[in-house]
């Protein structure tokens, strides 16, 4: 709250911390003037005050009671040298400031007041003496020539040098009690103290000799320019542009990094409110590169995690968001905490590794984001048909042929630049290559899962794995592409066996067994009575070999298991079954966290020649799909020019797509 029709806030970025409890807090109060600050704090500024050129974070609240001036300035390399101050080698290349903290009543030319008490008052009731404040041969005693003015200094641009307001703790202590006796203070008021009066201190006159004045003006000019870049940051974000964002000379000092990161703060704060998670998703991924741009500037190249002692799980916290499906104001609160949790980690003292290992946490929070943009729209509704205990629903589908418009069809590329990828279904050696099948059967409620390669020529089976569900355990692996079956749980999920996000926390219920799958399988088979369900996905077509087997194979499996037990995917932008199909097949890779786009499951679900379609910022995300009839002579001769060849070298499409979406 301020006081705007007396309050002045000049060339200023004020942002405040968000604490354990999501409480925010920033007061300024009356005929206040606030200029050239770049501050990362809870505030507490009373009336008829003067703050001048504070810079940085403080972790507790900076309280500044009224009729006081509080200036950070900076001073000259050399001014060790240029007063007498002793030095060592460590503290030559550091960047020193002082503070002054005055009351405006004090005369500086007078030896009258400090810090709005009389002098005699001040050295009577703390342990002070005149050789604490001046020098032996100083003719006159007076609040200018005295060292009362504490010298702090900051390194590094990582956030982790910060303002340590503790050491006027005991002035503010001071005035409220109207001046306490020293033993009778409480210890941190003590110890407030005893830090001032061993920190090296100047007096206003030695200031004026020793101050950057250059310096100074160069850093108010910066605030301007960065007060400028940090608008320019929340309307091409907000606005869902795509000017290019100078991110890392953006963060390229303290100043930077503050007002950068104020300004995602305020677009992901105010995107989730209005539920535009691509944009949230698209501060949150900023956030990951700015730590991985930290990483490369730590000089510290330890091959070692530093543990951050802090109580936020960030996995939990993303599975807690992704599960509130309407409670708008718990979401906001749940960023909150993740953006505390990034601040924690920038005011610790970080290496290489550790920086990289959060930038990639934050990375997961824009995929977690990203997943609920693709999620929207898509709903499993029951039918009237389904198979009869015993049958085989078998799905089969071609390959794909990837001719122009790769990555546009990937989230979040697809939706906030529109994506078009032309492609082709095509058969290997006369075969359709992918195919699920699943069946229901009778004296059991467990559900068996198998996957398959097999050789296209013979039919011979390379490899198989089997899983058995019976808990709900057995299926917290899902999210795991490398575990087994993986891409078959994820499509029990997405069709509605169990609810997504209640897998993790039912996993180790009732006794540490699990919760027993059996009910939620006869459930979802739609029957009152005991049921199994057994479902095989096989596959043609050597693992990584490019031609969209994992997400066609997916569009197999789904289709296969919704028909078998009586689903089909309603697509609420869209009356195509099959858009509903392309959709759910989105949805299950955000979930098995591999990613990936459209164009794949489009290329084997839609057969022949076609063009994908999405379009420009708008959700749920709409696909067009149009199909081109080939002439059967084309078709033939462009069949007999087609070789297919596999260099043996399979790579997971999760680590490309990150590295693509980076960029």
């Amino acid at each position: 709250p301020v006081d705007s029709s007396s309050t002045v806030i000049l060339n200023t970025m004020l942002s405040e911390n968000y604490t354990h409890d999501g409480s925010r807090s920033c007061i300024i109060g009356k005929s206040t003037v606030v200029e050239h600050c770049q501050l990362k704090s809870d505030i507490n500024i009373g009336s008829n005050c003067l703050i001048s050129g504070l810079r940085g974070r403080c972790k507790s609240r900076l309280t500044i009671p009224s009729n006081f001036v509080c200036q950070m300035i900076k001073l000259r390399k050399n001014w060790r040298e240029m007063l007498g101050v002793s030095t060592n080698d460590d503290e030559t290349n550091e960047e020193c400031f002082v503070y002054i903290y005055h009351n405006i009543n004090d005369d500086i030319k007078k030896h009258s007041n400090c810090y709005g008490v009389p002098f005699e008052k001040l050295f009577e009731k703390n342990r002070l003496s005149y050789d604490d404040l001046w020098e032996v041969n100083d003719e006159q005693k007076l609040l200018w020539n005295a060292k009362i003015n504490p010298v702090v200094s900051k390194t590094g641009i990582n956030m982790s040098s910060k303002i340590d307001w503790s050491i006027f703790t005991w002035i503010d202590h001071f005035i409220k009690t109207s001046g306490t006796d020293f033993d009778d203070n409480e210890a941190s008021v003590k110890e407030s103290f005893n830090k001032w009066k061993t920190h090296t201190r100047i007096s206003l006159s030695q200031l004026r000799a020793v101050a950057d004045a250059s310096y100074e003006f160069k850093y108010r000019a910066d605030c301007q320019r960065r007060f400028e870049a940090s608008n320019q940051f929340q309307n091409v974000l907000l606005s869902r542009l795509h000017d290019e964002l100078n991110l890392e000379g953006a963060v390229d000092d303290e100043i930077g990094l503050i007002s950068t990161l104020d300004a995602l703060d305020k677009v992901i704060i105010q995107s989730i409110k209005a539920g535009s998670f691509d944009i949230s998703s698209r501060a949150f991924m900023m956030i990951g590169n700015i730590f991985s741009f930290l990483a490369e500037k730590c000089t510290d190249e330890k091959n070692v995690v530093k543990i951050i002692k802090d109580d936020l799980n960030i996995y939990e916290s993303i599975a807690q968001f992704k599960s509130l499906i309407n409670d708008g104001e718990k979401r906001i609160e749940i960023c909150k905490d993740l953006l505390r949790y990034r601040d924690f980690i920038l005011l610790s003292q970080m290496n290489k590794c550790s920086f990289k290992i959060h930038a990639g946490e934050f990375e997961d929070v824009a995929f977690a984001l990203t997943e609920l943009c693709v999620s929207r729209g898509i709903k499993v509704a029951r039918t009237k048909s389904s198979t009869s205990l015993g049958i085989w629903t078998i799905a089969s589908a071609p390959a794909r042929v990837d001719i122009s418009g790769g990555w546009s069809d990937t989230p979040p590329i697809s939706y906030e630049f529109g994506g078009a990828v032309a492609g082709m279904a095509v058969t290997v050696n006369g075969r359709k290559p992918l195919q699920a099948k699943c069946r229901k059967f009778s004296g059991s409620s467990g559900i068996l899962l198998c996957t398959e390669s097999r050789d296209i020529n013979t039919g011979k089976l390379i490899q198989s794995e089997r899983v058995y569900l019976n808990v709900v355990k057995d299926l917290s692996d899902y999210c795991d592409p490398s575990a087994s079956c993986a891409l078959l749980k994820c499509a029990l999920l997405i069709l509605g066996l169990y609810p997504i996000e209640k897998v993790e926390t039912d996993a180790t219920t009732c006794d540490g067994s699990g919760t027993s799958l059996h009910p939620y399988t006869n459930s979802f088979c739609g029957t009152e009575f005991d049921v199994g369900l057994e479902v095989i996905s096989t596959s043609f077509l050597p693992r990584g070999s490019g031609m969209g087997s994992s997400s066609i194979l997916a569009a197999c499996i789904l289709a296969a298991v919704s028909k078998c037990i009586g689903l089909a995917f309603v697509d609420e932008d869209c009356d195509e079954k099959k858009n509903g199909l392309t959709k759910g097949v989105l949805f299950l890779e955000q979930l098995l966290t591999t990613g990936g786009g459209w164009q794949d499951q489009i290329g084997g679900i839609y057969g022949g020649l076609k063009l994908g379609e999405s379009k420009t910022c708008v959700l749920p995300m709409q696909l067009k799909v149009n199909q081109f009839s080939i002439p059967t002579n084309t078709e033939k001769e462009l069949s007999s020019r087609m070789a297919l060849c596999f260099t043996g070298q399979p790579r997971l499409a999760k680590n490309i797509l990150r590295n693509v979406l980076r960029q």
